[in-house]
């Protein structure tokens, strides 16, 4: 009897561990990939508003490189007509100077 009773305790414990890796595993498996697509999801969107803001601070960058140079363009334009202003007094100078 006790023999018996032994075979049935491995007959229910090999049928439960059977019945749990036949269930359990695939609902398992999906929990796992639906948690790890959620996460993956939620990466890729926060990576997207990254690259975004991103974008938006590199067009910043250009617009104030683009200001930088038109500052430059206009300090150069005005110093070159205070250098040819200064040419043009020094010449006065030395005219009025030469000729008593």
């Amino acid at each position: 009897m006790s023999d018996q009773h032994m075979d049935l305790d491995k007959a229910a414990e090999s049928t439960f561990a059977k019945l749990s890796a036949r269930l359990l595993t695939p609902v398992l498996l999906a929990l796992i990939a639906f948690l790890g697509n959620r996460q993956l999801t939620s990466m890729e969107s926060k990576q997207d508003e990254f690259a975004k803001k991103q974008e938006a601070a590199n067009e910043k960058t250009a617009e104030i490189a683009s200001d930088v140079r038109d500052i430059g363009n206009r300090i150069d334009y005005s110093l070159v007509g205070q250098v040819e202003d200064l040419k043009r007094r020094v010449e006065q100078i030395e005219k009025a100077t030469k000729t008593p």
